[in-house]
């Protein structure tokens, strides 16, 4: 089988101000680097609507595909998941578009810390879908961390030093319900 690979580029939020954030920023600036140096033939943009005011329709995913067209990438080459509204629901609507695309290789572009947490969604994933077992998934993160993101890579690595597996399923199924879908 011939390898295709393709991005699949992660949003993250709008600064009040209404322009997309540093952190979505520098997604989108690791994304072009990776397009210029790696062999990729397409890229996807997931993200739903993310507004400073919950009045706007705004969709993330179009301004980002509007900055990649900006910077010399055809339209035809991006792609959107224009429906999703967290890191699970990204994964779960991108994924039809990467099967339809026929990717065989992946890259995944967000931060750090956001990449840890889409690390244990696609395992989940793996599990449930054996139509995935095909493709690699290569994790690229952005240089990018805002001091909530460095507090919570603190957090995370010291729960994983000191928490018991069992506290820490209780911690992210029981005190954290948006994770509910991570308990086995």
């Amino acid at each position: 089988m011939e390898e295709k690979a393709g991005i699949l580029v992660f949003s993250s939020a709008y600064e009040k101000t209404g322009e997309l954030d540093k952190d979505v920023k520098s997604r989108l600036q690791t994304t072009l680097a990776l397009w210029a140096n790696c062999s990729v033939s397409e890229i996807l943009a997931t993200g739903g609507v993310h507004c400073p005011d919950l009045t706007s329709n705004r969709v993330i995913a179009d301004d980002m595909k509007d900055w990649f067209v900006t910077r010399g990438i055809s339209w035809h080459q991006i792609f959107l998941e224009r429906g999703s509204y967290d890191t699970w629901t990204n994964l779960i609507k991108s994924l039809p578009i990467i099967k339809e695309r026929e990717w065989t290789k992946v890259y995944l572009v967000s931060n750090r810390r956001h990449l840890r947490r889409i690390s244990g969604y696609l395992k989940k994933l793996k599990k449930r879908d054996s139509s995935m077992s095909h493709m690699e998934f290569v994790f690229v993160a952005s240089p990018y961390l805002n001091q909530r993101s460095i507090l919570w890579e603190i957090i995370a690595r010291v729960a994983d030093i000191v928490l018991p597996l069992k506290i820490k399923k209780y911690l992210w199924t029981r005190i954290f319900p948006q994770y509910r879908h991570l308990k086995q």
